[in-house]
């Protein structure tokens, strides 16, 4: 176990913060599982309870709608006495024996009007015992407490059927009020969703606590009449099942939960333990690669200290890597005491691996151009050098320039670098020629030199491909063309302010999209001795 430090105890707090959030979310699991069940299984309970309320009420209705002579029937309903003066078997059996009379339901208005009392008598009885048995088949089939069907007038509210267990209401009026606090007339004229069949379901509560569940709907509308089913169901049974449901659910959910939490625990518990470990191995990389990253900066050359007192040398260098080490190095350094020498180059990985490779080719390039003359001859044996210990296979483009200061020659290698750019007169070119191959892909390969002179004044900026194809928002690169632009309206006033200049174009043209590769630039400005 590593050394308990003021970074392990904060994290031990964490930990337990941690804890305490997990059992914290576990405990609101439970309690809004109970919730959500019961709501769910309450809503699930509510749909079924409506469809099969409905369904009676739809049923009810189809044995309503077919009466022509529904206005009527009620008006004799409600001034007979039903049960004292029932028809006689002929007169009862004359709707369904007689084959010439119109069957029941197909009775109009004006027919009804032209019946004889007997026959009038035996129509009525005979309709009121079709519809009141219907009425009690219902009843009988279906779950319910009380089911009534009411009509409502302007004058008032009367009960038609009543659900019964036998067919004794048959050929008579049901008995009974209605709940006292059964909507107006007027309220269920205002009710649209009554009125347009798709009913409501109402829940209600009795004065000793008990829940009832009550849907209404009209069934049938004349002139003078409004029909309605009512449907009542106790509802405290099911309301009481679906809470014990709930509870056995969200308790076992609970165990579950509690027993995946202790599991969770013991598993946190190892995974921080793991996680301390990687944390101190990260702090201790991340605080190595700190170091090499001021390694690798105190590698870039002071040019103030070393060439300020040189009035023919105005060098700047400037190194921006994607991570905390880079593939990218520039140097330069004085060669006798009348040649100045240029290097840029670029590894083709990034990170620790390529800042390792970069500062063995760059020591390399630094101690044979102290025993080689030639560009040419030094890219040549550190290209073979660099092939011969290239275990991981990768390579490095590299610029070397040596610059007669007294005659302003300039003699460089490009081993597949960027195209340098050279300020002649009052423009900026960039030098394309063809480039020999990078180092360290091949040995034994010859590397070409090339030639020109730098007049007094005359600049040469020299950059890795970190510029070129620096990445905008819309995924276009920065390109040569933008760079000979911004190299011509670059501040000029000194080496260090251009390359400054070009950092600004590019972070402008990037937007805050992430650097993805390293940069490297070099700005020499010639002055003859």
């Amino acid at each position: 176990m590593p050394k308990e430090d003021g970074n392990t105890y904060s994290g031990k707090k964490a930990m337990y913060r941690n804890y305490l959030l997990i059992l914290l979310a576990c405990i609101a699991t439970i309690a809004l599982s109970t919730f959500f069940i019961r709501t769910r299984y309450m809503s699930l309970h509510m749909e079924e309870v409506t469809k099969e309320a409905r369904g009676v009420a739809e049923y009810t209705k189809s044995r309503f709608v077919a009466y022509e002579a529904l206005d009527l029937l009620v008006e004799q309903w409600d001034g007979a006495k039903m049960n004292e003066s029932r028809p006689s078997g002929d007169q009862a059996d004359y709707f369904h024996s007689n084959s010439e009379a119109l069957l029941q339901t197909d009775v109009t208005p004006e027919e009804v009007q032209k019946m004889d009392p007997g026959m009038l008598s035996a129509y009525t009885h005979s309709n009121y015992a079709k519809l009141s048995s219907g009425i009690n088949l219902i009843y009988q089939t279906f779950d319910v407490e009380d089911l009534y069907c009411v009509n409502y007038t302007k004058e008032g509210i009367k009960v038609l059927f009543r659900g019964d267990d036998s067919n004794e209401n048959m050929y008579r009026l049901p008995e009974g009020d209605l709940p006292a606090d059964l909507e107006s007339y007027d309220e269920l004229l205002r009710d649209s969703a009554i009125m347009s069949g798709a009913g409501r379901m109402t829940t209600l509560t009795d004065a000793d606590g008990s829940e009832k569940l009550r849907f209404t709907l009209s069934i049938a509308s004349t002139e003078n009449n409004l029909f309605v089913v009512i449907w009542e169901r106790d509802g405290s049974a099911v309301r009481k099942e679906i809470d014990s449901g709930a509870l056995k659910i969200s308790l076992f959910t609970g165990l579950l939960l509690m027993t995946v939490f202790i599991i969770i625990l013991l598993m946190y518990r190892k995974h921080y333990l793991e996680l301390l470990r990687s944390g101190i191995e990260k702090e201790r990389s991340k605080a190595e690669l700190d170091i090499c990253r001021r390694i690798q900066h105190s590698q870039l050359p002071d040019t103030a200290a070393e060439f300020g007192d040189i009035d023919c040398i105005d060098v700047s260098v400037a190194v921006r890597p994607a991570r905390e080490v880079g593939g990218d190095f520039c140097d330069c350094f004085m060669l006798g005491e009348d040649k100045f020498v240029l290097v840029i180059a670029d590894v083709s990985d990034k990170g620790l691996p390529a800042a390792m490779f970069m500062m063995m080719a760059k020591s390399l390039i630094r101690s044979e151009m102290k025993s080689s003359a030639s560009p040419g001859q030094v890219i040549e044996k550190v290209n073979d050098l660099l092939c011969t210990k290239n275990e991981v296979g990768m390579f490095v483009t590299v610029w070397l320039a040596v610059i007669d200061l007294r005659t302003g020659d300039c003699v460089s290698v490009n081993a597949g670098h960027e195209n340098p750019a050279l300020k002649k007169g009052n423009n900026w070119e960039l030098q394309h020629y063809e480039h020999d191959a990078p180092v360290a892909l091949f040995d034994g390969i010859p590397y070409t030199e090339r030639r020109s002179r730098l007049s007094d004044g005359d600049i040469l900026f020299v950059y890795t491909d970190g510029v070129t194809e620096a990445l905008s928002r819309s995924d276009e690169r920065f390109g040569e063309d933008r760079l000979v632009s911004g190299l011509n309206e670059g501040d000029l006033s000194s080496t260090q302010s251009l390359i400054n200049s070009i950092f600004d174009q590019v972070d402008r043209f990037s937007d805050g999209v992430e650097q993805y590769d390293d940069i490297g630039m070099i700005c020499f400005r010639f002055h003859s001795k």
